[in-house]
């Protein structure tokens, strides 16, 4: 029944105006059918008018909005999933807006909205090229030395004791403080009552 309802209201009835069907009368438009599968639908234009355009205008002037352009090699920042930027070199450009950037993690993909220009300074960018030419590798550093303050040839007046090195007082536990202190009673200090017992 609602198969026989439904192919009814897109049907064209030749009683109304223009032979319309009752859907199309109802609603004021055109009802999608089964039908329309095999017909060609208009894609919608992308030109936009002359009063979008002006629109758009208008929000980028105030905004600030321009396109980012990128090439393959230039020095950028880049947004990591974790929120962090850090700085990376474009390889290739994926269509208008994606592109793949080396970073110190490997080869990510990212879009250019996660993207931003780095200026280079005049050390990174004659140290560029053999960094392009030689594997990252990260050379071990000893630790350094502790510093230590020699107290020779110091001179300290009579009354001045040179510095002691602070002993560590250990750290005592809470129940070894009160176990010599003898607690208190406090059914005593309390009136203490049984349960169950009232005073009338």
């Amino acid at each position: 029944m609602n198969q026989f309802l439904y192919t009814y209201n897109y049907t064209p009835c030749e009683a109304t105006p223009d032979h319309r069907s009752p859907t199309e009368i109802f609603f004021g438009r055109k009802f999608r059918t089964p039908l329309d599968i095999f017909t060609l639908t208009e894609k919608p234009k992308s030109i936009l008018s002359h009063q979008q355009s002006k629109m758009k205008k208008q929000f980028d002037t105030h905004h600030g909005a321009r396109a980012r352009r990128f090439v393959p090699g230039q020095q950028v920042l880049v947004q990591l999933s974790d929120g962090r930027r850090v700085s990376g070199k474009i390889v290739n450009i994926i269509g208008f807006t994606i592109a793949h950037v080396r970073v110190d993690i490997g080869l990510i993909k990212r879009h250019f909205n996660q993207t931003w220009n780095r200026t280079v300074s005049p050390s990174e960018r004659t140290d560029g090229s053999a960094e392009d030419l030689l594997p990252m590798v990260r050379n071990p550093t000893a630790d350094p030395p502790p510093f230590q303050l020699s107290f020779e040839g110091a001179n300290f007046s009579s009354n001045v004791d040179p510095p002691a090195q602070a002993q560590e007082e250990p750290v005592v536990r809470r129940s070894s403080r009160f176990a010599g202190h003898a607690r208190p009673d406090y059914r005593k200090l309390a009136g203490f009552r049984p349960y169950g017992k009232h005073s009338v």
